[in-house]
């Protein structure tokens, strides 16, 4: 990928990250963690990796993306906002009754919505189901499932299973995990991922690894993804923790507002403009 593209990359997902933050700051309440987080994955996915059609949202040949993450719905959100789907102008209404981008997103109202917002192996349930369909179109649609990384219930472990069993080649799945910049991933946290690993790629899966911030690292690893070789893949995707920008603490969460004034958000923006410049 050449620096240039880096580049623009880099300047949509600073441009995306101060719109997670106005919406919400807007909306008086909301997840933003996790949505900064995953805004560099998305940039790439929707502007890289992605076979889309804005201007045709249910367009057979598009790939398809599951949320199974319900804090990083800000982020989509923003995502599909730059990306033409709806007007940007939509995101200041963000939760707000009977508006367009509620805080679970409506699939029957929101163009780019491709299922509803549901955890873990409910998620990976309708994106095997929907991988399995596409298989049979040529060229054969991507389907990309977001995780977070936790303790994964049992039916998700029957799905996993039954992914690699059916040959789903077009599946992705993204495993978020969030780590801190001062402190990394504990050894629990390790070994807990490299026993997901383990289970994953002793029912089939290709597992691999990428930086959620690098958007080499991506190109390199999920460019080169074989959609025909009869294996779902997983990808475990390393974030840096929202909760290391300074206006977000322990408070952060679906019913406690992150940005309560004007001036937190003033101040989110400030500091978001300074990462970006460093």
């Amino acid at each position: 990928m050449k620096r240039e593209r880096i580049e623009f990359l880099s300047s949509i997902s600073a441009e995306i990250r101060k719109d997670i933050v106005r919406m919400v700051g807007v909306a008086g309440s909301g997840p933003v963690e996790m949505p900064l987080a995953i805004s560099d994955l998305l940039v790439y996915l929707y502007w890289e990796n992605m076979s889309i059609y804005p201007e045709k949202p249910l367009s057979e040949e598009r790939d398809r993306l599951i949320m199974g993450v319900f804090k990083a719905v800000p982020a989509l959100y923003a995502v599909l906002a730059r990306r033409g789907y709806f007007a940007r102008e939509e995101l200041w209404h963000y939760r707000r009754l009977g508006s367009m981008l509620q805080a679970s997103p409506d699939y029957n109202r929101t163009p780019g919505i491709d299922a509803p917002c549901l955890l873990d192996g409910l998620a990976l349930a309708i994106a095997s189901s929907s991988s399995e369909l596409l298989l049979r179109r040529q060229p054969t649609p991507k389907v990309f499932c977001l995780c977070e990384e936790r303790d994964f219930p049992q039916d998700f472990w029957h799905e996993a299973c039954f992914a690699a069993e059916t040959n789903l080649s077009n599946l992705i799945v993204l495993v978020i995990v969030k780590k801190s910049l001062k402190t990394g991933i504990s050894d629990d946290e390790e070994k807990t991922i490299l026993s997901y690993k383990n289970k994953m790629s002793g029912y089939g899966w290709i597992v691999s690894d990428i930086d959620g911030h690098d958007f080499q690292n991506m190109e390199d690893t999920l460019s080169v993804l074989d959609m025909s070789d009869g294996r779902p893949k997983v990808v475990f995707v390393f974030t840096n923790a929202g909760m290391d920008y300074s206006f977000i603490d322990d408070s952060d969460s679906d019913d406690v507002p992150a940005l309560r004034h004007r001036e937190d958000i003033e101040h989110a923006l400030e500091e978001l403009e300074e990462r970006r410049s460093v």
